[in-house]
């Protein structure tokens, strides 16, 4: 009974990790088609990066803000800063951090500074989802893309709003964050082949598979499971859904 019960509560974990993804996407449904790119500095061919840091910056306007989130990953490691202040950091191309920038945001010009260690020559990128929600708004998206500025050289104050970057190039786009290889997926794997990917290393049991998308369930906010396994999800401004397999087809 205790091995069922651990096998039970891994699954489900696993499910509730993979459902996240359906939820931040569902929450931002209007800016998906803004997904965020890999980006690097022009000065280097894809794959071929040299060893060392490559720094990056994007400024953008805000007002009052409702919400505001930054989702970021990095080959190989990456510092982040708002407005001059650090916000984190993450050293694994397999797991993408997200932070709550709410209060961090200012009235007028906002920047966003992302410092990326390439620890060896060969592949190096930077992917960022970057999302604001102005009071009474619908939310915006400032995602990495070639629009971001990018230099392999800066000085100390290179993370400061007031620095000027124009001497900066634009950012080289290598492809849509989920989407592109090496990051993403292997040489071969096509998209649809999640489980398949390299942004998910799960056991043998276990598969990755979309059970349903934004457009089937509106904006969610969150999750939970009943007692029967079945999920309880939380739609944006109600109201609530119950999601399982219901005639046993295989589709829920």
């Amino acid at each position: 009974m205790r091995n069922t019960q651990t096998t039970m509560n891994a699954k489900r974990t696993w499910l509730y990790g993979i459902f996240s993804v359906a939820i931040f996407l569902g929450q931002h449904a209007n800016v998906k088609a803004q997904e965020a790119q890999w980006i690097w500095s022009p000065e280097h061919p894809k794959l071929q990066a040299t060893k060392g840091d490559c720094f990056f910056r994007k400024s953008f306007q805000a007002g009052s803000v409702e919400k505001a989130t930054i989702t970021i990953t990095a080959d190989d490691s990456y510092e982040l800063y708002l407005n001059g202040q650090k916000i984190g950091a993450g050293d694994s191309i397999r797991r993408m951090e997200q932070y709550d920038v709410t209060r961090s945001i200012i009235r007028g010009r906002n920047v966003i500074a992302v410092r990326v260690a390439n620890a060896a020559r060969g592949p190096a990128a930077l992917a960022a989802r970057v999302f604001v929600k102005p009071h009474g708004g619908n939310w915006e998206s400032h995602s990495s893309d070639k629009t971001w500025r990018t230099s392999l050289d800066a000085t100390a104050s290179w993370n400061s709003p007031s620095y000027l970057d124009f001497r900066w190039k634009a950012a080289a786009e290598y492809g849509l964050l989920g989407e592109t290889t090496p990051w993403d997926r292997q040489d071969g794997v096509k998209c649809e082949r999640i489980s398949e990917n390299q942004r998910f290393r799960i056991s043998q049991e276990f598969n990755v598979d979309e059970i349903l998308g934004d457009e089937q369930t509106g904006s969610l906010t969150n999750i939970a499971f009943n007692e029967f396994g079945h999920i309880i999800a939380a739609q944006e401004g109600g109201p609530l859904l119950l999601i399982y397999d219901s005639d046993k087809d295989g589709v829920v």
